[in-house]
């Protein structure tokens, strides 16, 4: 029997998050094919019909149990050969979109998104998959260099490695290159007729944290490559250089700056929680009522000020003699 045209295609979503999965889900719809979520990597094996396969499967990569880099891996190994033509699309809000083609690479994925998504990018990044093709993230280089024969020669090895390279001469023209797109790599050199190229640093950092900045120079004055690592900068070079040498380090250093970014976000998560708590507590603490806070076994973690009124305890006492009372 010839299998129904006219149900849509579906799309497994494997996401632990509910607003995340929510939301993919929501665009999986828009894109005129059927959504089937699942919580995490076991369940979406367990619950994927291996004689009618999913025609995408997009994930998360950091999920409870097996995480998504695993659930890749098993989804291309011989034990699941019903799902390894299956294409995926994994999408997610730790890296922030850092070396996606590394990333899909690695993974033997057909691409990589950060979270949140644009919509329209991501209903268009499906449609471009299920046609069998992969939409092309390429890097963006600037390249600051008043030289045009050295800008030439960098440019020509950034393109041969598949880097989307601009290339100008002086500040003014960079500040107006990065005020129309981001660029994941920034390539300064030092003296430029209107100025110095580390007066760039601290803007772009600001501006674009995920920017690698590789400061150029002929100088060999050790201050001056200290001083741009204080300001951001992830490496330097010496000219007259190697333009594979100076790829390699940029390949570092993006590599470097992705581990670095997701500390950062793990930072930021952490900060917001106890902010969140805090507020939480000191909130509740000016509730006219008594509000006591215990974990899974029962002791007490919190006490607010009208619980130490009702009961007439002092609060250095208070937990001694509420366990007393308790026996």
């Amino acid at each position: 029997m010839s299998k129904d045209t006219s149900i849509p295609p579906f799309v497994a979503v494997i996401n632990d998050n509910p607003t995340q999965q929510g939301i993919l889900c929501g665009l999986v719809r828009r894109a005129a094919l059927e959504p089937r979520a699942f919580n995490g990597a076991e369940a979406a094996l367990a619950g994927m019909d291996n004689a009618d396969p999913p025609a995408l499967i997009i994930t998360d990569l950091y999920m409870p149990g097996i995480d998504g880099w695993r659930f890749c891996r098993l989804l291309r190994s011989p034990e699941y050969l019903s799902f390894n033509q299956v294409p995926i699309l994994v999408v997610s809000a730790t890296f922030a979109g850092d070396e996606p083609e590394r990333i899909s690479a690695e993974l033997g994925v057909e691409a990589f998104l950060s979270m949140p998504v644009n919509p329209t990018d991501f209903i268009e990044q499906i449609r471009t998959i299920l046609d069998g093709g992969r939409r092309s993230l390429p890097l963006r280089v600037l390249i600051l260099e008043d030289n045009p024969v050295v800008a030439d020669m960098l440019g020509m090895a950034f393109n041969a490695r598949g880097y989307e390279t601009d290339a100008v001469m002086n500040i003014a023209e960079a500040t107006e290159a990065f005020s129309r797109s981001p660029y994941h790599v920034a390539v300064l050199d030092y003296y430029l007729p209107d100025g110095q190229g580390d007066s760039l640093l601290q803007r772009i950092r600001a501006a674009h944290p995920d920017c690698v900045c590789i400061m150029m120079t002929t100088d060999p004055n050790p201050q001056l490559a200290l001083d741009w690592m204080k300001q951001g900068a992830a490496a330097y070079v010496r000219k007259p250089l190697e333009p594979n040498y100076l790829l390699e380090l940029c390949g570092r250093a993006r590599r470097e700056r992705s581990l670095l970014r997701v500390e950062e976000l793990l930072e930021v998560r952490t900060r917001q929680l106890r902010e969140s708590e805090n507020q939480h507590r000191e909130f509740t603490d000016t509730l006219p009522l008594g509000v006591f806070e215990a974990d899974d076994r029962g002791n007490l973690l919190f006490v607010n000020r009208c619980a130490f009124a009702m009961f007439g305890f002092d609060p250095d006492n208070f937990f001694q003699a509420v366990c007393m009372s308790g026996r």
